[in-house]
């Protein structure tokens, strides 16, 4: 059975991201979480993604973590997050919802891949 992944914010703790399937805006809120633990804080840039990696809970990103623990906690977390988004966003689903008019893709300003991948979404879309 497929369950929604949500994000358990907390400016004390770093932001739980729990198991299951990862919607655009849970991703959204999950990175604002982060940045706002990273404020509150003051967690060094060089040390952000290490203080984050505790909070994820979906085994497939787990083990993925485990996998490549050392070089992903020597990434700065702007380049973290778009790992997470390319590799753990459902890229079908993401485009279902920008072609239908559900999401806008002002709505993902902040969200490097969709800026980069915009036009080959757009390209694949058969109206």
């Amino acid at each position: 059975m497929s369950t929604i992944t949500t994000v358990e914010p907390t400016s004390a703790k770093a932001p739980v991201l729990t198991e299951g399937d990862i919607s655009p805006a849970v991703m959204m809120d999950f990175e604002n979480a982060t940045l706002n633990f990273f404020v509150s804080k003051s967690i060094a840039s060089e040390k952000q993604v290490t203080m984050i990696i505790p909070g994820i809970k979906d085994l497939r990103i787990c083990d993925c973590i485990s996998a490549e623990h050392g070089h992903l906690v020597k990434l700065p977390f702007v380049d973290f997050m778009k790992g997470m988004r390319s590799n753990y966003l459902h890229q079908d689903l993401l485009r279902l919802l920008i072609v239908t008019g559900i999401v806008s893709l002002s709505s993902f300003s902040g969200f490097e891949f969709v800026r980069s991948t915009t036009s080959s979404l757009l390209d694949t879309v058969i109206l």
